[in-house]
């Protein structure tokens, strides 16, 4: 049962008293009721994780509009209760920002925690091997070209470099760090293997990304009475911070608690991939052309999630999102008479949903990142003429 819940609601009721020719004519709101907090969460189940929405929107860092018109036929029009123009509605709202979907941030979530997953593997280790001596030949041989004035950097050359540096040097760093950290991994995940044989299972927490988006408008009229005009700039930054929290139980009871060495040793097969899984992973990695399939349909994370390397099932993954968007008005004009106006308004949204089912991450090219195109234009000057 969902039931909504408002937390000091306090509406924002500000008005114009209108003035013309010295007699007064109207009383005008300058803007509708805004909400100030507000919170929606589901009734019963205590110990269980709800769905549920916080929006906070937060005025006390900006100076209200006030003072008396000394314009025309206005004169002694003035504002009354902390007038905030159309701000609350301008700024009661999020930037659009490009989020991953919940299933997708779940996949994640469970891929990057499952007890069974794995860091290196056998083939990419193989292929590391293979392609060492071919990046160093090829390297020897374009310094050694380019001394004696024989290849030529053309656009086709970069893309060359470009597409060996993201497919080979990026790669091959990255797995002689995790060479590095190896024994570290291994003795975080023979933790992780304790903690989800103790009562209670493994509780994990991973920080999911942060997304952030910004706009200046100009121009911006915020009050439109006759002898009470105010209008700037408004500047307005969104960032969203994302994060998950699951808890891994195992699907089966060992006979016996294991001991510190089996733990160990089972740790180490998990962490290098010496499972079929594991196996099977690292041959996806290191076939030709898949990395692109996972670009659309994130097959190789998504399998991570359906590890059974470890006989353990995820309960209640949850996926949190706290969301901040600052408004920054800077007047550029106000009507003689008229003060305030200045400063800066937060609104804030936290939301968590639960129990979402995981889905493989889609793309289409629009949602493609930086790094994606570039790979892409590379290619093409590459294959095309």
């Amino acid at each position: 049962m969902a039931s909504r819940y408002r937390i000091n609601a306090v509406p924002v009721t500000g008005a114009w008293h209108q003035y013309v020719s010295g007699t007064p004519t109207t009383i005008s709101p300058y803007s509708a009721n805004a909400l100030s907090e507000e919170c929606w969460d589901e009734v019963g189940s205590p110990n269980e994780p709800h769905n549920l929405t916080i929006k906070v929107l937060s005025l006390g860092a900006f100076t209200p509009i006030s003072g008396t018109s000394q314009h025309g036929a206005w004169v002694g029009s003035y504002y009354q209760n902390d007038c905030f123009g159309n701000l609350p509605s301008l700024c009661g709202n999020h930037l659009s920002l490009s989020l991953p979907s919940s299933g997708v941030l779940t996949t994640k979530l469970l891929a990057r925690t499952n007890p069974g997953r794995k860091v290196l593997t056998i083939p990419t280790l193989v292929q590391d091997m293979i392609d060492i001596p071919k990046m160093l030949h090829d390297w020897t041989k374009l310094l050694t070209d380019r001394k004696h004035g024989g290849t030529k950097l053309d656009i086709s050359a970069l893309a060359n470099q470009h597409l060996a540096f993201v497919f080979g040097v990026l790669p091959l760093i990255k797995d002689i760090d995790d060479l590095m950290k190896l024994q570290g991994t291994i003795l975080k995940r023979k933790q992780e293997l304790q903690r989800l044989y103790n009562v209670g299972g493994l509780r994990r927490r991973l920080k999911l990304g942060t997304y952030a988006v910004s706009s200046d408008t100009k121009n911006v009229l915020i009050t439109s009475y006759a002898g009470g005009y105010v209008q700037g700039n408004l500047q307005r930054t969104t960032t969203a911070e994302i994060w998950g929290t699951v808890r891994w139980l195992p699907s089966v009871i060992p006979k016996y608690h294991p001991r510190e060495d089996e733990l160990y040793r089972q740790a180490q097969k998990l962490t290098i991939g010496l499972s079929i899984e594991g196996f099977a992973s690292g041959l996806w990695d290191v076939i030709p052309w898949t990395w692109i399939l996972d670009w659309f349909a994130d097959i190789g994370e998504f399998s991570q999630v359906h590890s059974f390397s470890v006989p353990a099932v995820s309960y209640r993954p949850c996926i949190m999102t706290h969301t901040t968007t600052v408004s920054t008005f800077t007047p550029t004009f106000k009507s003689p008479g008229i003060e305030g106006g200045f400063g800066t308004i937060t609104y804030e949204t936290k939301e968590r949903v639960h129990d979402v089912i995981p889905t493989p991450a889609t793309a289409v090219i629009p949602l493609l990142d930086l790094r994606k195109l570039s790979i892409l234009s590379s290619l093409a000057v590459q294959k095309l003429k």
